[in-house]
């Protein structure tokens, strides 16, 4: 390798306007490239609420550290979340993810026998749950 083959093996970077990630490698021949698919405009992230982040503090304060419009919308969501036709499993994913903290979302999916995806799905519901029911409590 002599001084001329150094920008033969640099990698050059951009996007496309669908958002996938193309990598070009100059020393992989003329006009060769290389595409990443990396669905960055349709990728899972954490939801872009506002109140995301104060809802889930509200669960995780539960029962000492909470007001009462705080507390009635936990036990709100807990209620109505135990009411469904799966909702001990549910409940029993938020004791061991919040109340426990003994396992993540994942670990507890394992643990419940569910796949991943179903686990997010009812965290994700019932914390919509507890801020739905924060927003009704607090405006009484």
């Amino acid at each position: 390798m002599g001084c001329g083959d150094a920008g033969r093996y640099r990698t050059l970077q951009g996007r496309k306007r669908n958002g996938t990630k193309v990598v070009r490698h100059a020393g992989a021949g003329e006009g060769a490239r290389k595409e990443i698919r990396k669905d960055v405009k349709n990728r899972m992230k954490r939801p872009n609420q506002p109140w995301w982040g104060y809802a889930k503090s509200m669960v995780k304060r539960y029962p000492d550290r909470v007001d009462k419009a705080e507390k009635a919308a936990v036990e709100g969501a807990l209620q109505a979340t135990r009411d469904l036709d799966n909702g001990e499993t549910r409940i029993k994913m938020i004791e061991l993810v919040y109340f426990k903290r003994t396992h993540t979302l994942k670990g507890a999916a394992v643990n419940l026998y569910y796949s991943y995806g179903w686990v997010k799905q009812w965290h994700a519901a019932f914390i919509k749950l507890v801020w739905d029911n924060f927003e009704k409590h607090k405006k009484t």
